[in-house]
């Protein structure tokens, strides 16, 4: 759910921004980055280690 959350936040930043003030519309971008990138650091976090592992996958 964070990561559903942090992505959907970013979202709404960036799709707010052109009603925005120029000067609120960088600031908006900027947050839409960090929420982003908050994302998938919690993703990498999360599922990092299963993406990773070096057990075999059930179909060999």
């Amino acid at each position: 759910v964070l990561i559903y959350a942090l992505v959907n936040i970013g979202a709404f930043a960036r799709v707010a921004a052109p009603w925005l003030e120029p000067t609120l519309q960088m600031h908006s971008n900027h947050l839409a980055s960090v929420f982003w990138s908050g994302a998938f650091a919690c993703f990498v976090i999360i599922y990092g280690p299963r993406l990773v592992s070096a057990t075999p996958s059930r179909g060999s």
